[in-house]
């Protein structure tokens, strides 16, 4: 098969529109993250030092590295891709949310709460994480035949270098511009990173049945649960 193709193959194009959308809201994410924490909190962010920035990305490592090692075999499969890319939808807009939450317990005095809510936060944000291995199981599953798989995976991964390329670049920028002007607030960004996290959720629904991960168990297998 052509890489045309393999494009135009039942449900590819879906797949590969979510898998571009998890990957767009985590790079989002991760060249505005460092910037927030460093901005002032007047201007919209944590206004941490250098120290406390590596600190909490040090704890998002970890707790993606949790939540992808110790959670999600299980998980997947009890619920599948599709149940996993769900879930993973609908909580990313909240943990965008919480970070102008943060802000404003930080513009209020309210440093106990914020010290309690910021890294737990930081712990439970790695659940994202999930959604990076389940879309990649999303573009194995959908691949039209045995033969395609490297001209699918090449393709996805050519669609997320171009992710990479731009995204950094542009959020971060988009942070920038939304705290100098105080546009929201100063909250822009999370204006627009909630709605692009929703728009990806609802793409997750139209998810083909091919790629929803879940294995079919026999009637032996029932039975022997049973």
């Amino acid at each position: 098969m052509t890489t045309l193709e393999v494009i135009k193959a039942p449900g590819v194009a879906m797949v590969l529109a979510i898998y571009g959308g998890v990957m767009l809201t985590a790079l989002a994410n991760t060249a505005v993250s460092p910037v927030f924490m460093f901005t002032s909190v007047l201007r919209g962010g944590y206004g941490f030092s250098p120290l406390y920035i590596s600190i909490f990305i040090a704890l998002a490592g970890f707790s993606q590295s949790f939540w992808t090692l110790a959670v999600f075999p299980p998980l997947h499969k009890r619920i599948g891709t599709r149940g996993i890319l769900r879930v993973t939808s609908a909580v990313l807009p909240v943990l965008f949310l919480v970070n102008p939450i943060n802000n404003q317990l930080l513009k209020h005095n309210q440093i106990t709460a914020f010290w309690i809510i910021a890294p737990i936060m930081m712990l439970l944000g790695g659940f994202y994480s999930q959604a990076f291995t389940s879309v990649q199981l999303a573009v194995n599953d959908i691949t039209p035949t045995p033969a395609a798989l490297g001209t699918l995976n090449g393709v996805a991964l050519t669609l997320v270098a171009g992710i990479r390329a731009i995204a950094p670049a542009l959020f971060a920028s988009l942070f920038a511009f939304g705290a100098r002007t105080q546009i929201l607030g100063g909250y822009l960004i999370w204006l627009i990173m909630i709605a692009m996290s929703i728009a990806v959720g609802i793409l997750v629904l139209y998810l083909p049945e091919k790629a929803y991960g879940i294995v079919k168990k026999t009637n032996e297998e029932d039975n022997e649960e049973d």
